[in-house]
């Protein structure tokens, strides 16, 4: 009898990790009486590398995410296995406030750029199209994820919206945007000058893409459908 109602898939989730972990020769095992409503506890059996691992589940996104403390030398091997796993669906969004993905895409001689703006986790703006020729400059994808950063953060400015936080999975985004690279080509330059003209607090947030992640996934989608359709 399930004393918890999240606990059968707590611990589907936390055998499946186990698998992987035993796949990499770490051998583990569920935490005796760790099982709580919302959380579950996975110990490796080497006593030597000590600390905790806890698997959390959000009913309300169906998503889970890994917290490992301790485990020096070790954690990021363990957070990745879990992503092995299929706990890649972490709670990356907020679901709070202005959220925005953008993404580029490059193919067959073709430069697109997308974006999608969310307000508290609903869609409430989506952009998408192809770049000129002459603002590419050999940026090619990276001219995209650009121009689709200037197009969502000017649609924001026009609509007196005063702080987003921006998800973004190439470095340039953030760097260039605040003076942390130098711009030393036109495509990054143009870039620099447009996102000074907005009056918008923006949080930068780095991701990984094609991990899962549902907005930067569908972005992604919406950057080559606008190849496509062209």
């Amino acid at each position: 009898m399930q004393k918890y109602k999240y606990e059968k898939v707590l611990t589907k989730k936390a055998n499946e990790y186990i698998k992987v972990l035993g796949e990499n020769y770490i051998i583990a095992d569920i935490q005796n009486d760790s099982i709580r409503e919302f959380s579950i506890k996975v110990e490796l059996m080497d006593v030597t590398k000590n600390g905790d691992i806890t698997i959390y589940y959000s009913p309300k996104r169906d998503e889970y995410k890994i917290v490992v403390t301790g485990h020096e030398g070790y954690k990021d091997k363990l957070v990745s296995f879990f992503t092995g796993a299929g706990g890649e669906k972490e709670w990356i969004y907020k679901d709070k406030g202005i959220e925005i993905d953008v993404d580029g895409s490059f193919r067959n001689e073709k430069t697109a750029y997308a974006f999608i703006i969310r307000k508290d986790g609903k869609e409430i703006k989506s952009g998408s199209g192809l770049v000129e020729g002459g603002e590419i400059e050999g940026g090619r994808q990276i001219a995209g994820e650009l121009m689709a950063a200037v197009e969502a953060i000017k649609w924001c400015s026009e609509n007196k919206i005063k702080e987003v936080r921006l998800y973004y999975d190439y470095n340039g985004i953030r760097k260039w945007a605040l003076g942390e690279w130098k711009a030393k080509k036109s495509v990054s330059q143009n870039y620099q000058k447009e996102m000074k003209k907005y009056d918008v607090k923006i949080l930068f947030v780095k991701i990984k893409s094609h991990t899962g992640a549902k907005w930067n996934e569908l972005v992604d989608k919406l950057a080559e459908q606008a190849i496509n359709y062209d």
